[in-house]
Parts: structure tokens; C-alpha cells; sequence
């Protein structure tokens, strides 16, 4: 059998039975940054995360739509970039912009290493991002995202009960007590002056009469005189930062708010209290930072929160508050998060205000898989789930009031009513500041603790979050004990019957019970964890991404009583003071797991178990022999063999193998939809992985925003295939894998029967990969066409490499018809040959126009030698685009979208009156459904 590369590690101390006494495996040689990145992204569905990081919040939509998946956006023309450790940086630096064309925009992050680059002029950016992560100097480079504020303005004008997430009476249809018991709590404590929260968001317009009182004051800092004065690289930052303006500017240094976004949530959390003006916040004083990276509008871009974020840990915040978000996984953000969890800084996210379920359906900052991390989902006035809010039960810790919420604006002395987790968010930053100022003495950790075991239970939320409640702050103060729900062994955390689980939580206020045994140099901080193993085969479990000094014990045994050692470490035999263990697991056989803390210490935890899949050797491949297979499995430390060729173009990391024996001629999709993690997928011939010929392969659908891949392949029966699928960057979870016979993207006659197409092979077929030459001979106005079934939303995308035409009147684009019936309505965005120029042109063509088009001209070109087509249709609109890059698109015409059931999408070809063929050579043609991701 040929060695796998696993990605396990360390020398295990003791003896205990089952422990693999050697260190890592020979092949694969990961730095820990690298193995960081192996967690990104394992955590849902069969790998469940318990207890967690959901969304941030947009906008809350209107009551009554379903969730959505938000949409994520990228500044086009700039990158993220972490150069690898060892050799000088400098060096280092030129040699990468030397071999890649770019050049530093800005430098993000010292202690992480950040850049932020700016791209040539026209460069393609998923070409570059490639190129850079390819590169040696580079450890990773991804796009800049676009984040936004999360809040839906209300009525500001209701006279009652304003304050009804702080004292709910019962007033205009709400449940009486239905609020976080603030008066109660106020009895015991109202002050947190000593305690800095930073709200990282629009600003704070800090000159607001109900906040001027609580807002930071940095005294290494002189006020107006245009000097850096404290050497931290801003000008005058007396409250904060504006990370938006360069960094020398003296506006670097103005956090002043000029949206309202920030000035309603740093009102939530500290508006001064009892002093006869507008509202009272959370807690009465505190100190509230102004980081400020959201611009006017409400959105801003991840580098600048990687800016914001940083600068309140270097200033000594103690709770970062983050009702914002959009974009896609950002490693270089959370790294930045990271860094705050080793300082024991808690960052509160906001849940995401889609509706959706966040344990299947990540959303960030939120979902980064970091035990400093809160996240918070929004109730209304009557204890019930907001109609916007996400949800998740392994990923949402608990929610708080977040609808209709009375709060400051960025005026002198005004207020105003607004909607989201954004507004729920503060409640609970309000309420960590509170719990640290009365209970000085107990780390940060054990304030998440009593929140969390201090919320009242609710029936709606008990599937809706980790805790199953709402926040009451009076339960939180006047809890006896800040001990975590597992602390004991009877609470173990049960993990399940799975081959992964990635799991976040903290030992803050956590104890040593009676008979539980020493683990290794433990003290007794210790919480329990409880997993199945699915089958008899080497495991591993470590705690890389924990903020402090971890220890790991693992035991077999029904009762604490009774419990046997079977492996434990203390510090990862790279030098790390995180925890690693390898050990051979028995099928169906429970394990439990302590974690401690070395010398008593506290902190967040990230923790990982994981066992290899038995298809995880090209040897081992899953034998497949039916026209459709669907499996649900996992690449928890598959590893990589020798040999392996790269997948989609990236390095093999932890694949998985299938080898499909056709059934039977004809047209398949292979893809992996469904699947939580950013997949790779590659067919190939051959008898060896070392000697394998690529068919075909994909890696995301839309890049940075649809994370799964697929195929489409003409497969000859009795071919055999063999079919791998990685994690991009190493990531690893749950894998949905399917295969689905049908023919999609058919070659059809569109209005006449001698109408006739040919393509070139299976290439053309071949989606977001290679060449295919589509040769259409026609009569006039009658089409060939390759069209597949659709419905919902979505949008059709395509290259067109060159094109050739015998005489004028040929055409070669997109389409939309709602049936193949040649009277059918139909849009088509196409590269018309008028005889002398070619046009980029859009027809609208309704049913009962008969043959009268509406059509636009625009766009002459000498020769499309290279040009973009495509065809959106979402939200009641289709728009038809063209671009001369993939990444710049212009829109050619919206018209309203009235397509009703299953309708057709494809690729057409028009010949012209003599039916003479007309040539087009196609590349990246894409369906993408926004409603069902496929």
C-alpha cells in the first residue's frame, strides 16, 4: 500500500495504549501557519462545530423572505498578501512584486506580516491570486472583501417603551419581561469604567451628549498639535482611528462617525446613564474606542478592518465589538482575531441578518473558529426570534434584544430606533464590559461563561443557539460560579459518530471535580469533551488555533472513576505551547477528552479531532458503477501521497479518491455542491497516482463567492475514471461529492429542423476549464444551440475566444428562452456580425411580439479576439453584460425578468441566410444557480 502523507504530530507522552510513539509523518512538512489553515474551514454539517461564530449582520430583510446567501463583493484591484517567515523581508518583498507585477499599497499589519497590494492595470485577478499562492516567498495572498454595517432604520418616534431590551412592561403588543433584566442587574453594578470596548464600525460621533462622558481618552496622545506623539504611526488618535484615510494623514487620527451605524451601537453599549439625557446604555461608564473603517455608505473592505481590528489590540482594548461583515473566508482577518484571542481580548460578532442557518451556511468575521469569539442573534419584543435573524445551533451563542432598539445618532443630541443583529450585538458587549469590571479577578473567558449559563431559556431558541437563550444581564452578575457547561465529566461536550469535529469554547472560571485525574501538568482547569469514532483507524486531535498554553489528556472508561489514559501531550513538538496527539481509535469505541491549562491557565479554546477517511490513498478509491452517486463523507486528515498531482491548478493537500467505471454513454455533471468547504476537483486517466493524465478539472464556480466545482463530461461506457477532491489552502470538513447522468448543455435546433451543431469533444462541455470549438450552421434566425434546464435565480457566463463567420449575419452569445419552441419569449446577449464591424448586442424578444425585437447596439469592435458575455437574473431583473477581462463588466441593458417554472439557459449560435457556418471558439462557460448553488 503506498504511504499516505498524513498531517499528524507529536511524540506522546507517557505510555498510554493505542499512542503512535513516532512523531509527524516523512512526506508532508507543514509550518504551523500551514497547519492553521488546515483548520480554516472544518467545522460543519458531519464535522460539527458546537458552540460558535455565525454571520455579521446586512441589512434586515423584510419580513416574510426567505434566507439568502449574501453576496460577496471584492475591490478589484487590490490583494492581500502574507510574505513566509526566514529570510530577509525586504528582499523578500521586491523578489515577489519583481516576479508578480505588484506593487505595496499599504502595510496592514506589522506583528502579522500584512500587506496590502495593488494589481497591474487590466491583471486578472484569480490569475494573480494563483501566481501568488504558487509563490515561494509567499505563505498566502485573497481578495480584499467587501463588509458592510448591518442595521435596518424603524420608526424613531415612538414615545413608550424605547427602552424595552433594557425594562420590558408589556407596552404595544410585547411580553412582558421579554428584556435582559437590565434594572435588576443596575442594583448590583452600573459602572465598567476601567474597561475599553472598541467599536469597530462607522466611528463614534463622540461628541454626543449622551456619550462624550465615556469616550477613550488615549493618554499618550496631545490633542491637536499634529504629532504622533505616543510613536504608534497616527496623528492625534485622542479616541480612536478613521483606518479608511492613509495612514500619515492627520484624518487618521478623526474617528468622527458620518453614518450613525457606530454612534447607535457605542450607545447601546455605554450611553451614560442617570443623568436625565436620552438613553442609558448597557453600562453606565466604560470606554468606548472609535475605530472607524465603514465609510458613509456603511460598507468597507477587509484590509481596513484588519487595520481597525489591530490598532484596538494595540491600544489596549479589552472587548471588540463587530456588528458588520460580508466577503468570504479571510485568513489575513482571522489572523488578526487570532492575535486578539492571545491577548485574551473577546471579540463580539453579530449573527447575520439572513435568515439563514449558520451552521450550514458560514457567514463572516463570525464563523472564524476562535474561542474569543461571541456571537450574537437578535430577539423582539415579545422573546421570539427577529424575522431577519440567522440562527445556528453549534455556531450562535446565544441572542439578545435587536429590534426596534432605541440608540444615540451622530448628532449633538439625537436618537433613533433601529433593526438587526447589529443592535443585538451591543447588548452583549455592554454586558462582557460589565461582568469584567465585577469580577476583576476572573479571566475574560469566564465572563463569556456566565453569560452564557446565565440566559433565560427560551422554546423558540432552543435549536437557535449553543445556550438556547436570550441574555439577562442580572443573571450574569449574580451567578455564584463562571464555570463552563462542560467543566464536569458527566457534561461532556459529545462531539459525535464523526470523522472530524472542530469545536470552539473556552476553560475560563473551570475547576478540578473529585477522583478526576492529573493530566500531565495540568491544574485542574479543565473541560471534557466526548467523541465516537466512526471506524478503527489512526486519529488525531490538537488545539493549534487556543490562546494559551494547552494540555491534552485522552481516556477510555464509562464513568471518571474508571477512566484509563490512552495518549496525552502538553506542548506540540514544534515549539508550540498548543497541544498535539496522535493515536490508533477503535471503531464505536467513546473517548474522552480533557483540556487543561498549564499552571492554571485560561483562554480560548480551538479544538480538533479528526480520523482519516478510508478512500484518502489513490489505492483505496471509493469504486463507483451507477449514472448517479451521491456520498456524504469528509477529508479530515486525508493527507496527500507522493506523487499526486496538483488539483485545479493548486497543491494537493487532503484529497479523497473515487474510481467510476461508466454505466453508460453520455453526458454527466460531477460536482461538489452542498459542500461547507472551498473544494478542488480533478478527473483523471491512469493506473497510478503518479502517472495520471487530467480529463478535466474545477475549482470555485464564481471565484470567492460559489466555493464548490463541477464538471461536465462525455463519457464513453466501460471508461473508467479515476476522480479526486481536495480542500483549497488545506482545507478540510465535510465533502458532499456527486455524480448525475443527464444532457446538460445539450446540443438542440432551435426554429428549424436542418438546423445543426458540433462541438469538438467533451472539452466544450467542460465548465470553467477548457477550449471547445461550437460550429452552428443554420437558416437565418434559426439557432444551434447547447441549452441546459434552469429555474430560480442565477447567471449564465461566457468566454469567447474568437469567432469566424463566411459572410454577415452571423452570431455567437448567451441565452434565455422559456421553452425551445421557436415563438417562445427569449433574451439573448450575443457578438453580432454586421458585415463590416461586430456589435455587443442585447435582443428582448416576447412571445407575443412574434419576430419584432427590441434591440441595443452597442459596443463596435474591430474583432472580438477575446470577449465576455453574461446573462444575470435575480431579484425580478435580468441584466446582460460584456467584458474584455472576466473581472470588468459593462451592463449592456436590464429589462424586468418574467420567467416563470423551469426555462432554458445556454449558448447560442446563429448561422447566417445562406447557411453558412458560423465558428466560435468558447472557454468558461458557466451556469450558476443562486438558488440551489448548482
Amino acid at each position: 500500500m503506498t504511504m499516505k502523507t498524513g498531517i499528524f504530530g507529536s511524540t506522546l507522552k507517557g505510555s498510554g495504549e493505542n499512542a503512535i510513539s513516532s512523531g509527524r509523518m516523512n512526506f508532508l512538512k507543514l509550518s504551523h501557519v500551514q497547519m492553521r489553515k488546515h483548520l480554516r474551514s472544518s467545522l460543519m454539517l458531519l464535522a460539527a462545530v458546537l458552540i460558535g461564530n455565525p454571520m455579521f449582520a446586512q441589512s434586515a430583510p423584510p419580513a416574510g423572505e426567505e434566507g439568502t446567501a449574501p453576496q460577496i463583493l471584492v475591490v478589484p484591484d487590490q490583494v492581500i498578501v502574507k510574505y513566509k517567515a526566514g529570510a530577509n523581508k525586504a528582499l523578500k518583498t521586491a523578489a515577489v512584486h519583481n516576479r508578480q507585477g505588484t506593487a505595496v499599497k499599504r502595510k496592514l499589519s506589522k506583528r502579522l506580516g500584512l500587506d496590502l497590494l495593488s494589481l497591474p492595470k487590466g491583471a486578472d485577478m484569480a490569475k494573480v491570486l494563483a501566481s501568488l499562492n504558487s509563490d515561494p516567498d509567499v505563505e498566502y495572498a485573497e481578495p480584499d472583501y467587501i463588509v458592510s454595517c448591518t442595521a435596518m432604520p424603524d420608526d424613531p418616534y415612538f414615545t413608550d417603551g424605547k427602552l424595552w431590551s433594557m425594562h420590558n412592561t408589556g407596552h404595544y403588543i410585547a411580553v412582558e419581561d421579554a428584556d435582559i433584566d437590565a434594572p435588576e442587574a443596575w442594583d448590583i453594578r452600573t459602572s465598567a469604567k476601567d474597561v475599553v470596548v472598541a467599536v469597530v464600525d462607522t466611528g463614534i460621533f463622540y461628541t454626543h451628549n449622551d456619550l462624550k462622558d465615556n469616550i477613550w481618552v488615549n493618554s499618550g496622545e496631545i490633542p491637536g498639535n499634529g504629532i504622533d506623539d505616543d510613536g504608534n504611526g497616527y496623528i492625534d488618535d485622542v479616541h480612536g482611528i478613521n483606518a479608511i484615510v492613509p495612514q500619515e494623514t492627520a484624518q487618521a487620527g478623526n474617528p468622527l462617525d458620518d453614518h450613525k451605524h457606530g454612534t447607535h451601537v457605542a450607545g447601546t453599549i455605554g450611553a451614560s446613564g442617570n443623568n436625565s439625557t436620552g438613553v442609558a446604555g448597557v453600562v453606565w461608564e466604560v470606554k468606548l474606542m472609535a475605530v472607524k473603517f465603514l465609510d458613509r455608505t456603511g460598507t468597507g473592505t477587509t484590509s481596513d478592518a484588519i487595520q481597525a481590528v489591530d490598532y484596538a489590540r494595540q491600544m489596549g482594548a479589552d472587548i471588540i465589538n463587530c456588528s458588520w461583515g460580508g466577503g468570504g473566508y479571510s485568513q489575513s482577518l482571522q489572523d488578526a482575531f487570532r492575535a486578539c484571542n492571545e491577548n485574551g481580548i473577546l471579540v463580539v460578532c453579530a449573527a447575520g441578518n439572513t435568515k439563514n442557518d449558520n451552521d450550514q451556511s458560514p457567514y463572516y468575521p463570525a464563523n472564524y473558529q476562535l474561542g474569543n469569539l461571541v456571537t450574537v442573534g437578535a430577539t423582539d419584543n415579545q422573546d421570539l426570534p427577529a424575522s431577519f435573524s440567522s440562527y445556528g445551533r453549534k455556531t450562535v451563542d446565544l441572542f439578545a434584544p435587536g429590534v426596534m432598539i432605541y440608540s444615540s445618532l451622530n448628532n449633538q443630541n439625537s436618537y433613533t430606533a433601529m433593526s438587526g443583529t447589529s443592535m443585538a450585538t451591543p447588548h452583549v458587549s455592554g454586558a462582557l464590559a460589565m461582568l469584567r469590571a465585577q469580577f476583576p479577578q476572573e479571566s475574560p473567558y469566564a465572563a463569556v461563561n456566565r453569560i452564557i449559563s446565565g440566559v433565560d431559556h427560551l422554546d423558540k431558541l432552543s435549536s437557535k443557539c449553543y445556550s438556547g437563550g436570550r441574555l439577562n444581564l442580572y443573571n450574569a452578575l449574580a451567578a455564584s460560579s463562571p464555570r463552563p457547561r462542560n467543566d464536569n465529566f458527566a457534561n461532556a461536550i459529545f462531539l459525535g459518530n464523526v470523522g472530524g469535529a472542530l469545536v470552539r469554547g473556552n476553560n475560563g472560571g473551570a475547576t478540578v471535580e473529585p477522583g478526576e485525574p492529573v493530566h500531565s501538568n495540568g491544574s485542574g482547569k479543565t473541560v471534557w469533551y466526548k467523541w465516537k469514532a466512526p471506524a478503527s483507524a489512526p486519529a488525531f486531535i490538537n488545539t493549534l488555533d487556543s490562546g494559551f498554553n494547552t494540555i491534552v489528556s485522552i481516556y477510555k472508561g464509562t464513568s471518571l472513576a474508571k477512566l484509563t489514559l490512552v495518549a496525552s501531550n502538553d506542548d506540540d513538538p514544534q515549539g508550540f505551547s498548543t497541544s498535539w496527539i496522535d493515536f490508533n481509535a477503535s471503531a464505536n469505541t467513546n473517548y474522552y477528552i480533557a483540556v487543561d491549562g498549564a499552571n492554571g491557565a485560561e483562554g480560548g479554546i480551538t479544538f480538533e479531532v479528526a480520523q482519516p477517511p478510508s478512500n484518502s490513498n489513490f489505492a483505496n478509491a471509493r469504486e463507483i458503477t451507477t449514472a448517479e452517486f451521491h456520498d456524504i463523507t469528509h477529508n479530515f486528515s486525508a493527507g496527500y501521497e507522493q506523487g499526486e498531482p496538483n488539483h485545479a491548478g493548486s497543491p494537493a493537500s487532503n484529497s479523497i479518491w473515487y474510481r467510476w467505471t461508466v454505466p453508460a454513454t453520455g453526458m454527466y455533471r460531477i460536482d461538489t455542491h452542498g459542500s461547507p468547504i472551498d473544494t478542488l476537483l480533478g478527473i483523471y486517466r491512469g493506473d497510478s497516482v503518479g502517472s495520471l493524465t487530467e480529463v478535466c478539472s474545477a475549482d470555485d464556480m464564481i471565484l470567492g463567492v460559489i466555493r464548490t466545482g463541477q464538471v461536465l463530461i462525455s463519457a464513453q461506457k466501460d471508461e473508467v475514471y479515476h476522480i479526486a477532491v481536495d480542500g483549497w489552502e488545506s482545507a478540510t470538513g465535510t465533502i458532499k461529492f456527486n455524480i448525475i447522468g443527464g444532457d446538460e448543455f445539450a446540443p438542440v435546433g432551435i426554429g428549424s429542423t436542418d438546423a445543426m451543431v458540433t462541438v469538438d469533444g467533451p472539452s466544450a462541455y467542460t465548465i470553467g476549464k477548457n477550449k471547445g470549438t461550437l460550429t452552428a450552421k443554420t437558416a437565418f434566425d434559426n439557432a444551434c444551440a447547447l441549452m441546459r434546464v434552469a429555474e430560480g435565480e442565477g447567471e449564465l457566463v461566457m468566454c469567447v475566444n474568437s469567432v469566424q463567420q463566411t459572410g454577415a449575419g452571423g452570431e455567437i452569445g448567451l441565452m434565455i428562452r422559456q421553452s425551445l419552441d421557436d415563438s417562445s419569449k427569449h433574451s439573448t446577449i450575443s457578438l453580432f456580425n454586421n458585415g463590416t464591424v461586430w456589435n455587443a448586442r442585447f435582443i428582448n424578444r416576447l412571445a407575443s411580439e412574434g419576430i419584432t425585437s427590441i434591440v441595443t447596439d452597442d459596443e463596435i469592435f474591430a474583432a472580438p479576439t477575446l470577449m465576455w458575455l453574461k446573462l444575470r437574473f435575480q431579484a425580478g431583473d435580468l441584466t446582460a453584460y460584456f467584458s474584455t477581462d472576466g473581472n470588468n463588466w459593462t451592463q449592456i441593458r436590464k429589462r424586468v425578468f418574467d420567467f416563470t417554472g423551469p426555462f432554458y439557459v445556454g449558448v447560442v449560435a446563429v448561422g447566417n441566410n445562406n447557411k453558412n457556418a458560423i465558428t466560435a471558439s468558447i472557454d468558461n462557460l458557466e451556469y450558476i444557480s443562486y438558488t440551489d448553488g448548482q
